[in-house]
């Protein structure tokens, strides 16, 4: 089992190009120079605009229904409903562990890892999905309405994926255009199209300085970012790899910020 995982380990390796070991290292520098950026500018009169999405009362809330009783759990093997039924005095010291964690942008230590399962597919190839540790999930779950709040001014009119939409529902609407286009008379074209492991291709540079350009709130963007970076072990019948090499491209799917 273990020789089968560390085979999948490094075919995604290649795909992710962690022997680019000058492009991952200026991924890093580029992420610690927009944390240092935003540290710097603050003091004690700073709004901690995330201090009302944060409380033990709401933790409980977002623990409870945020997740299936039966989602994965990640390295740090901490379950939803374990937090959702944490006395309150647990919660209280959650909630200020996870106020630290977004004032100081950085994770404890334990959490920089990341769970890789493989799912086959047709073509005899793997799709990979990633689990990052419960508490990284958890403040994503707490901060999300932040990040929907910048989706919603900035996604265009024309995309079935922002949240709100129904893809289905999208689909059925074109298609009844196309159709109404095609009894009137008038000529309609579709095009399709699709990106091979679009996830697994992204360069991170890019990707900042764009989300930096269109004004995705910095503090989300390095506290992902720190973890979709973080290591990644490959989980295969019941074993797992040793570590990846940090990634020069790619990002999670699955992650809220995705």
């Amino acid at each position: 089992p273990r020789q089968v995982a560390a085979f999948h380990k490094g075919k995604w390796e290649k795909i992710w190009q962690c022997s680019d070991l000058l492009g991952a290292a200026d991924s890093d520098y580029l992420l610690n120079d927009l944390r240092t950026s935003i540290l710097s500018n603050r003091n004690e009169n700073t709004e901690c605009w995330w201090k009302d999405l944060i409380t033990p009362a709401r933790i409980r809330q977002v623990a409870m229904h945020e997740f299936k009783s039966k989602t994965s759990i990640g390295a740090d093997w901490v379950s939803f409903r374990e937090i959702a039924q944490a006395p309150d005095d647990a919660l209280g010291d959650l909630s200020l562990l996870i106020h630290q964690i977004v004032w100081n942008l950085a994770w404890p230590t334990q959490v920089h890892l990341n769970l890789i399962a493989l799912l086959g597919k047709k073509d005899g190839n793997t799709r990979c999905i990633a689990v990052a540790c419960t508490l990284y999930r958890l403040v994503l779950a707490l901060l999300k309405p932040i990040a929907r709040e910048w989706d919603k001014k900035n996604a265009r009119l024309d995309d079935s994926a922002v949240a709100g939409k129904q893809p289905l529902l999208e689909t059925v609407k074109r298609a009844a255009d196309l159709e109404a286009a095609s009894i009137n008379g008038k000529i309609s074209i579709s095009i399709y199209w699709d990106v091979a492991k679009f996830f697994d291709s992204i360069n991170v540079r890019k990707l900042v300085d764009r989300a930096v350009e269109l004004g995705f709130p910095r503090e989300l963007l390095v506290l992902g970012l720190q973890i979709h970076r973080a290591p990644r072990v490959f989980k295969a019948m019941g074993t797992i790899t040793d570590p990846t090499a940090r990634t020069f491209i790619s990002i999670m799917t699955g992650c809220t910020l995705s």
